[in-house]
């Protein structure tokens, strides 16, 4: 993708990991703590932690398009990489203290990066199909491009 589509993915992909982050912190918090509090620079954390993740999508940039093999290597590499990013982030702000806490965390981030996908899927969905739907009008209409 080149650069322009990706600070508008980017863009979007922050608010998606920052909502998805809170309901996150919302789950773990329920089951690990359920009576923990949090301060508001609890939520200038996450905002950071959000922007951390939302840097791997770097991995996407490209200025050719990428065949359906590498966007999939990539979405793989992506996962991974944020993965190992979150997850020593969560560590040094010590979101999770045990082992069974840093298993669920991973799930919990796969959860976000899932919910993050399809929100992701959705919207281009929704814009093909209004591009799909304009191409339409113009061939009914005898237009030219």
């Amino acid at each position: 993708m080149d650069f322009k589509e990706l600070k508008r993915e980017m863009l979007l992909g922050f608010f998606y990991i920052y909502t998805g982050s809170i309901f996150g912190t919302y789950v773990f918090c329920s089951i690990f703590y359920p009576d923990i509090t949090f301060e508001l620079s609890y939520f200038a954390w996450m905002a950071l932690f959000s922007l951390t993740g939302d840097a791997t999508l770097l991995v996407f940039y490209s200025k050719k398009v990428l065949t359906e093999r590498q966007f999939l290597l990539r979405t793989a590499i992506h996962f991974l990489l944020l993965e190992a990013v979150l997850m020593t982030f969560a560590g040094l702000l010590r979101l999770y203290e045990n082992a069974l806490e840093a298993v669920f965390f991973f799930f919990v981030i796969l959860l976000v990066y899932i919910m993050v996908k399809l929100l992701s899927f959705k919207s281009g969905s929704r814009e093909a199909e209004a591009i799909n739907q304009r191409i339409q009008e113009i061939n009914d209409n005898g237009e030219d491009f």
